[in-house]
């Protein structure tokens, strides 16, 4: 069942930071938010964790991975009926996720205005 693929996608995150490969971390962390999401897991269960790894990308210094993941986070905390936004740090200038659409769209970040896109359609 797709739920099994949090254990593992977990594993992953683990691995690929023991063995400094961050981008795979960081995009391991960002699908383990995702599945959890998609597969039913306990809302505050998966806001806490995409919470924990957005400080995590933070420390890395993946802001470019953290507003992709934003969006991901961001459903989830609508999904659980919350208001606030998943875009609110110190360290990046956006404030919404119609701000970071609106970069990702005139600077040809295509990947993020897609994953946005995509959630905004799930």
């Amino acid at each position: 069942p797709f739920q099994s693929l949090t254990d593992s996608i977990s594993q992953c995150h683990q691995q690929a930071l023991r063995v400094g490969d961050i981008e795979y971390a960081v995009f391991s962390s960002h699908m383990h938010c995702q599945v959890m999401m998609l597969s039913g897991s306990h809302l505050a269960v998966a806001n806490k964790l995409c919470d924990v790894l957005s400080k995590e990308m933070i420390r890395l210094n993946q802001v470019q991975s953290l507003l992709e993941h934003s969006s991901i986070h961001n459903m989830v905390l609508q999904l659980a009926g919350g208001d606030d936004t998943a875009f609110d740090f110190p360290e990046i200038s956006f404030k919404s996720e119609d701000e970071v659409l609106d970069e990702a769209e005139s600077s040809g970040k295509i990947v993020i205005a897609n994953s946005i896109y995509t959630n905004r359609v799930t």
